[in-house]
């Protein structure tokens, strides 16, 4: 794997991105319903989203982008 083809930075973009989206609609999700704040399953929850993310900058855009 040649990890000098990921674009780094709209990576890094990216991860901050949904991590706040998701922080927030979590924060928001508990004032209104009263859920437990950063609970186990949104810990997993914002991991899995994150590692998916991750997948698709290092293994899935450094192929598809040169098809375009």
């Amino acid at each position: 794997m040649d990890f000098s083809k990921v674009n780094k930075k709209a990576l890094s973009i990216d991860l901050v991105k949904f991590a706040t989206y998701n922080l927030v609609a979590h924060i928001l999700m508990n004032m209104r319903y009263e859920e437990p704040l950063f609970n186990e399953k949104f810990i997993y929850s914002l991991a899995f989203i994150l590692a998916g993310l991750s997948v698709y900058h290092i293994f899935v855009a450094p192929r598809l982008e040169p098809t375009l």
